[in-house]
């Protein structure tokens, strides 16, 4: 089994998704309309990745749109978590998010017309 292929079974990462064991990719999407959603299954509130292979002690919150999607799993080789919010959807507290997690690093990743019309991004000051 090469790296791709032991990605796309979560070989080496455990994925949660608003709570529940999720995927990084989901081949039901690529027989739909919406193929877009074949990156981890659309758009949640919040999603964490471990990736089991390194232990570098990196941990990156991603605050995003939908865009965003398809560049996760290009960050999970890089750290030990990854942790996805889209603020359209995620209600708690960022602020408690990032403290409680030891978050190294933040990216923000918006389609530049998105951010400015997105009023979940106003919820980024709780």
């Amino acid at each position: 089994m090469d790296y791709l292929e032991k990605d796309k079974s979560n070989g080496n990462y455990d994925i949660e998704i608003d709570g529940k064991k999720g995927s990084l990719y989901d081949e039901s999407y690529l027989k739909k309309k919406d193929k877009y959603s074949y990156f981890l299954g659309g758009n949640h509130g919040i999603i964490t990745i471990k990736n089991k292979t390194i232990d570098n002690c990196k941990t990156i919150l991603v605050i995003k749109d939908s865009y965003a999607n398809c560049f996760i799993p290009f960050l999970i080789k890089n750290y030990s978590n990854v942790i996805v919010i889209d603020p359209r959807y995620y209600n708690k507290s960022i602020s408690t998010l990032i403290e409680d997690n030891d978050v190294n690093n933040i990216l923000f990743l918006y389609n530049v017309i998105t951010i400015d019309d997105d009023l979940g991004i106003l919820s980024i000051n709780r």
